[in-house]
């Protein structure tokens, strides 16, 4: 197996592992006292809820060390200080090995009412929260409660487990345990770096095959890319129910019901099982009615909004690279009928448009399109459906099932052409505030989201969309098409979908220019964004002036639109 070291950077992607609840980073969650500190986040708890345990070197006085240096591979992180430092690597998903040759404590940025430290008879300790507790065996060294313990019979006010060496070694077992802890039995520190090591490389390797004609220039991002995919996995817990990636095990560690898609089309070359189990998790948590969530993870899941219909465009590509087998795509099918159906009976107003009733529901959560107010009626949706029930009628017509193939397909017409008759006005889409019938003022970058549909459009149309969106200093900037005009007074630098460039927009726009002959700029756009990528690392989203990324890092659509752009589009 290739033997290389893979330096990645903290600040822009934690240190966990495939099928892990536990993330290093510093602190998420607001609190600034251990800022400059590594912390052990426990992802069970959404956004700035996670319980997090910052690891701190002490030095020979028995004081926080204040300066820190960091480095990490995707099998261990090192941390150094001028008296010492730890190391650190998971032994399995639900527990990490922590090596150190001097004292370190182990302590909480925000205590609980009923956080404590227990110690024992067998000589390990807890540190518990509201939720789980960190087991921690030590192998060699000694540990000290350092809490301060009001009496008030509920916990502690202030949690703290010092844990120092013998003889200059401190080796600690530590996992996260439930009401139910079972004791872990690894290896040695060694053995265990080994076993991770080895486990990711084979997962990277076939990662790295579909980039085999890669420049240089490509190549460190693409293995960052693959440990971005690959530690963002979580095992089996609550609500999921068969391992899934969350967008990143950053601050927004949910699954969020259209970003899953990206990633599914990202892995479907190199591990497809993986890449068809993200569609069929969000199947799992279909309601009844056929709605997909908003998004979800272990132990939460928000029904509130539901996200654009895109399963159709990203699966038809999927299948294309590789056949899951009858089994799996008759479950897809049911699936995305099922939510298809969901759009065609429950947000179709009167006049037979599909509606967004909020900006959370195009994905695109307070894009200009939005700005009269709620619902809004956006060519997008309709557009997404047409794909969508295209999708459909070419899948039922694989599976022999003709009559429902030929009923998609008098549905999917059907909405094409009141798209046309309803959206369309003076050569160019527009969005419709409803019950007020108003036509929102807005270039929105959405508007021109239904090129996607390629030649189905009148080719006057079609051009006249591609001339607004190729325009220099409008969409199109240095750094790819921003999600609002560069030149509109309502563009915000960092403002959401109000200026930055996103992943997703930029692989779809790339492929609406490609379905519209416009080979050569999709490739030149898609090349633009990995070069971004490659330079910048895998954020949420971009600066569209300077490039520079933004909001949310370590993110999986993100990392997995630069692996399909440059499988599809720049390596093709």
């Amino acid at each position: 197996m290739e033997e290389h070291r893979i330096e990645l950077d903290i600040r822009s992607v934690p240190f966990s592992r495939y099928g892990s609840y536990l993330a290093f980073s510093h602190p998420q969650d607001g609190t600034k006292e251990f800022d400059s500190h590594i912390a052990v986040r426990v992802l069970y708890g959404a956004f700035s809820q996670q319980e997090t345990y910052p690891i701190i070197p002490i030095n020979d006085d028995g004081k926080p060390e204040e300066k820190i240096a960091v480095s990490m591979s995707p099998w261990e992180l090192n941390v150094t200080s001028e008296t010492g430092g730890y190391s650190i690597c998971f032994g399995d998903e639900e527990g990490f090995l922590l090596k150190a040759n001097s004292s370190v404590l182990i302590t909480k940025t925000k205590a609980g009412s009923y956080d404590r430290v227990m110690g024992h008879m067998d000589g390990s300790f807890e540190i518990a929260g509201d939720d789980m507790a960190l087991h921690v065996t030590l192998r060699k060294g000694k540990a000290k409660d350092q809490s301060a313990c009001p009496d008030n019979g509920f916990g502690s006010s202030r949690t703290g487990l010092l844990l120092s060496p013998e003889e200059g070694e401190l080796l600690a077992v530590i996992t996260l345990t439930g009401l139910s802890p079972q004791k872990k039995e690894y290896g040695s520190y060694a053995l265990c770096r080994q076993t991770v090591k080895e486990e990711y490389l084979e997962f990277e390797d076939r990662i790295m095959k579909d980039l085999k004609r890669a420049d240089p220039a490509y190549e460190k991002a693409g293995r960052e890319a693959a440990y971005v995919l690959w530690h963002s996995v979580l095992q089996p817990s609550g609500y999921i129910k068969r391992p899934v990636m969350v967008m990143t095990k950053n601050w927004m560690n949910l699954v969020w019901s259209w970003d899953y898609a990206f990633n599914g089309l990202a892995l479907v070359s190199s591990h497809p099982e993986l890449a068809y189990g993200q569609f069929l998790a969000m199947a799992d948590q279909q309601d009844e009615y056929g709605a997909y969530p908003d998004a979800y993870q272990a132990r939460k899941i928000i029904r509130s909004f539901v996200k654009p219909p895109v399963q159709g465009f990203i699966l038809k590509k999927m299948f294309q690279i590789h056949d899951p087998g009858r089994e799996v795509k008759e479950r897809l099918y049911r699936s995305v009928a099922s939510f298809t159906d969901w759009w065609l009976t429950y947000r179709v107003e009167e006049n037979g448009i599909p509606t967004y009733q909020h900006g959370n529901d195009s994905g695109w959560d307070n894009a200009t399109v939005f700005r009269l107010g709620l619902p809004v009626q956006s060519p997008d949706l309709s557009a997404w459906l047409v794909l969508q029930m295209e999708f459909l009628e070419h899948t039922a017509r694989q599976l022999g099932w003709l009559p429902e193939a030929e009923a998609w397909k008098e549905k999917g017409g059907n909405l094409l052409s009141k798209l046309l008759d309803y959206f369309v006005r003076d050569g160019r889409f527009e969005a419709v505030k409803i019950p007020e019938m108003e036509v929102v003022p807005s270039d929105s970058l959405i508007l021109y989201l239904p090129l996607i549909l390629g030649e189905h459009l009148p080719k006057e149309l079609r051009e006249n969309l591609i001339s607004g969106l190729l325009e220099k200093g409008h969409l199109a900037g240095p750094w790819g098409f921003a999600s609002e005009p560069l030149d509109s007074m309502l563009f915000e630098e960092d403002g959401y979908w109000r200026g930055a460039v996103w992943p997703a927009a930029t692989m779809i726009l790339a492929d609406a220019l490609r379905q519209c002959g416009r080979q050569k700029e999709a490739r030149y756009y898609a090349e633009r964004f990995c070069r971004l990528c490659a330079e910048n690392g895998f954020y949420e989203n971009y600066s569209a002036l300077d490039g520079r990324g933004l909001r949310d890092h370590g993110f999986t659509w993100t990392a997995s639109v630069f692996l399909i752009l440059l499988r599809d589009y720049v390596l093709d």
